[in-house]
């Protein structure tokens, strides 16, 4: 594994390009090692055992809110030309990841003496050896992103997928139940990483470095990452008061159940989302200098992250019980009621997530900040439903109009950034498409109704795409070519579709090329 070129000596859409290939082959191989992993957990451990996992990692990510990974991210600011001072980011984020260490550490002996939380302590004592590991590893992802060397990235995260689904499926079989989750997921993941970055690759920083780190020097990464920390820690919020007061409301099969019901639209729409905003992000900063071009850019960004999210999740209204079953199977039955409302949810978290991307490009963190604390405003009094005797289906539809609440402020804070018109390029056409995909899809489900869900769903998913990429076309063709145009492939599938070209598609290619 060589090092790909520096953004300065290749252009930047065959970076994007390139990364959105290696992203998308390792999305792929990410998406069926995880299916074949959950398809045999699913089967050996009762929704308990998950909800207790997903107590853990709420509380990991609360207290990983002002991880080092909010403040490592600030080296993905600086300009072409400028090389971060990588020795003083080790120091801070080992630093910093020790103290974290400890406090997981400490709210496992607190657990200790709560007799309801008392079985996740162990988990806890366990993923806080996870944390420390966190700092390297955060460190090599950053500087590999910044590098644009997605092929390293993503071999190495194939190796730790491997690695993980092993010890996971081998914990789960032996009857490890929530062990098998955090150990791989909390734990393991981080190993290859950081023997890439301290073994391979050979890094040092600096002596000195475990002397009390360089604040001075570390000023501006830690003002980028306090306004970046609040902001995680109100999502993290969002993620740990579920954690904390479901299993004393509704029990950690709830827990369990909703976590399942999101991991459908998680594992799938809200993947692909991720890949696409982790590999254009780094080159938004570079162009935030022309406003107008900027515009264009940041809209194709929301644009391409509705056109995946808002279609998947209006396809799962209509097939979520069948995906499940396909998934899951019969025993996770009870969550079907929450697939929907959980999907609108994500759908939402997405939408925000590509906003503060958008915002974040021109350094507008204290707007990423109010986002946040209207998106936690909104989200966290839904867990009253539960306190006043409400079900978990409830809770969920509470939950997932809130966070579309959150998204809409979300998409207005922005719109000031956007090409004119951009609401329907975003927002109009995918919602037009998926209605009508979903027309043609239900009458497939309802012809097919008496056959098995083996036959009924794949051709129920292919009529609703067919007809979903059909409605673009007709609508929105321009923004269908635009979009296109930077994924692998796209002009092939462009000229297929007698796509006419796009002034932002031209675009792209001109400002990255240039």
């Amino acid at each position: 594994m060589t090092a790909a070129p520096a953004p300065a000596a290749a252009s930047h859409r065959a970076l994007v390009t390139r990364g959105l290939a290696w992203n998308g082959v390792f999305q792929v191989f990410q998406t069926v090692l995880g299916f074949a992993v959950t398809m045999a957990l699913v089967r050996l451990m009762p929704p308990s055992e998950y909800g207790k996992s997903g107590a853990v990692v709420g509380a990991l990510a609360l207290l990983n809110s002002f991880g080092a990974q909010v403040f490592l991210a600030h080296a993905l600011q600086h300009g072409d030309g400028e090389e971060p001072d990588w020795s003083r980011y080790w120091s801070g984020a080992l630093w910093l990841q020790a103290g974290h260490a400890l406090l997981c550490q400490a709210l496992a002996g607190g657990c200790w003496l709560l007799p309801v939380y008392r079985p996740i302590a162990p988990l806890l004592h366990v993923a806080g050896i996870g944390l420390l590991l966190q700092a390297p590893a955060h460190l090599a992802t950053v500087r590999l992103r910044r590098d644009m060397d997605y092929r390293r990235l993503r071999i190495l995260s194939a190796i730790a997928a491997l690695g993980t689904a092993a010890v996971t499926l081998g914990l789960g079989l032996a009857g490890a139940g929530a062990w098998a989750l955090v150990l791989g997921a909390n734990v393991l993941l981080s190993v290859p990483l950081v023997v890439d970055l301290l073994l391979v690759q050979r890094f040092r920083p600096r002596d000195g470095w475990l002397r009390a780190p360089d604040l001075a020097g570390l000023r501006p990464a830690i003002h980028f990452g306090l306004r970046q920390g609040a902001g995680a820690l109100l999502w993290a919020a969002r993620a740990a008061v579920p954690a904390a007061v479901l299993p004393a409301t509704l029990g950690y099969d709830a827990l369990g159940l909703l976590g399942r019901a999101a991991g459908i639209y998680q594992s799938s729409a809200a993947r692909v989302v991720s890949v696409l905003l982790e590999t254009v992000y780094p080159l938004l900063p570079r162009w935030a200098r022309e406003r107008e071009r900027y515009a264009r850019h940041a809209t194709l960004l929301l644009q391409a992250v509705a056109w995946i999210a808002i279609p998947s999740a209006l396809f799962l209204l209509l097939a979520g019980p069948d995906v499940s079953r396909v998934l899951y199977g019969l025993r996770w039955a009870a969550a079907d009621p929450v697939i929907f409302p959980a999907a609108l949810g994500t759908l939402a978290v997405l939408l925000c997530t590509a906003c503060a991307s958008a915002l974040l490009g021109v350094d507008r963190l204290r707007a990423c900040l109010v986002l946040d604390t209207v998106g936690a405003a909104l989200a966290l009094p839904t867990i009253a439903v539960t306190l006043v005797g409400g079900r978990l289906a409830t809770y969920a539809w509470a939950l997932g109009v809130a966070q579309l609440a959150g998204a809409a402020v979300a998409l207005a804070a922005t719109a000031p950034l956007l090409a004119r018109g951009w609401w329907r390029r975003v927002l109009l056409a995918p919602l037009a498409g998926s209605l009508v995909g979903g027309a043609g899809a239900w009458l497939v489900e309802r012809s097919l109704v008496a056959h098995s869900v083996g036959l009924r769903l794949p051709l129920a998913a292919a009529t609703f795409a067919a007809l979903l990429v059909a409605t673009l076309r007709l609508l929105d063709p321009p923004s269908l070519a635009a979009l296109l145009a930077v994924i692998p492939g796209g002009r092939r599938a462009a000229r297929m579709l007698a796509l006419p070209a796009d002034e932002a598609a031209d675009d792209v290619a001109e400002a990255a090329d240039a």
